[in-house]
C-alpha cells in the first residue's frame, strides 16, 4: 500500500464500515480525518426490545453493562442506586456520558472473561446481579458468576436484526479496487454481514484485511476464510482507526 502522511495514514484507502447506521458515523469521520473513503454497508441494526415493567436496583448488588446499546436502551428501564460494571471502554464512556462515575471495567481485555478476572467479581458470593444486554448474548459472563455463588438476572434491552442493505454499489467498487480494508465489530454483525454479501461478496471479504473487536471474533473471522485480520487495539472507533492505520502499513 502507498506511504502516505503521518497525518493522513489512510490517504487514497476505501474502508468498508458496516456498524449499525447510528453507529457507523464516528468512524467515518475518523476515515475521512485520516483521509480515507469510508463506505458504509450496514449489515446490521439494532432494534429496543419492548420495554417491561421498571427493574428496582436496589434489590442488586451489582449491575453490569454489555455493550453502550445495553446503556442506551436499558437505563430507562431502570429505578434506584448500585455498583455499575461494564466490559469495555465505549460501554463506559456511554455510562460516564450519563453522569454514572464509580464503574468498575477492566483496564486490559474487552469480553467477558476480562471481567471475570477482576477482583471484585471473584468473591461474589451470595451477591444479586444484573446483566443488561441485547436478546440473546453470550453466556460465558453469567455462567462464571453462577459457578462463583451469584444469583444472575438478565434484562435484555435491544435485539440484532438483518439489514436490509441494497449491497449492488458498494460490490461495484470494492470489484473495480475502491474497497482496500474491512471492519467487523461483533460475531452476529459478520454473521449478518455474510449472508449479506452472498458468495460473490465474501469472495471479495476474505482477500481484504480486515479490522475486528478483539481475538475471539478475529478468530472466528479466521475460520470464515478472511485471510488476513487485525483485532483492533480497543474495542471503540479509535481502535478501529489505529487499527486500520497498522494494516495499511503493511
Amino acid at each position: 500500500m502507498p506511504t502516505t502522511p503521518a497525518d493522513q495514514p489512510l490517504s487514497g484507502l476505501g474502508v468498508l464500515v458496516t456498524r449499525p447506521p447510528d453507529q457507523a458515523e464516528t468512524l467515518c469521520r475518523l476515515i475521512e480525518t485520516a483521509g480515507g473513503t469510508p463506505w458504509r454497508l450496514a449489515a446490521m441494526e439494532i432494534r429496543p426490545l419492548p420495554m417491561a415493567a421498571p427493574v428496582v436496583l436496589d434489590g442488586y448488588d451489582m449491575a453490569i453493562f454489555i455493550s453502550a446499546n445495553a446503556v442506551q436502551h436499558g437505563l430507562a428501564q431502570l429505578r434506584g442506586q448500585t455498583r455499575y460494571a461494564c466490559v469495555g471502554a465505549a460501554t463506559a464512556r456511554a455510562l460516564a456520558n450519563v453522569g454514572i462515575e464509580r464503574i468498575l471495567v477492566p483496564e486490559a481485555g474487552f469480553d467477558s472473561e476480562s471481567l471475570l478476572a477482576l477482583e471484585p467479581l471473584r468473591e461474589i458470593r451470595g451477591q444479586r446481579v444484573l446483566i443488561v444486554r441485547g436478546r440473546d448474548g453470550r453466556e460465558t459472563l453469567a455462567q462464571g458468576l453462577r459457578q462463583r455463588g451469584a444469583t444472575v438476572d438478565y434484562l435484555e434491552v435491544y435485539e440484532r436484526v438483518a439489514a436490509q442493505t441494497d449491497t449492488k454499489p458498494v460490490l461495484r467498487a470494492w470489484q473495480r479496487g475502491a474497497i482496500d480494508l474491512a471492519t467487523i465489530t461483533s460475531a452476529d454483525l459478520l454473521e449478518h454481514l455474510a449472508n449479506l454479501l452472498g458468495d460473490e461478496g465474501m469472495a471479495l471479504l476474505r482477500a481484504t484485511p480486515t479490522v475486528v473487536f478483539g481475538p475471539r471474533l478475529a478468530e472466528k473471522a479466521r475460520a470464515m476464510g478472511i485471510e488476513q485480520v487485525q483485532p483492533a487495539p480497543s474495542n471503540d472507533d479509535t481502535g478501529l482507526l489505529q487499527g486500520l492505520v497498522a494494516l495499511s502499513s503493511r
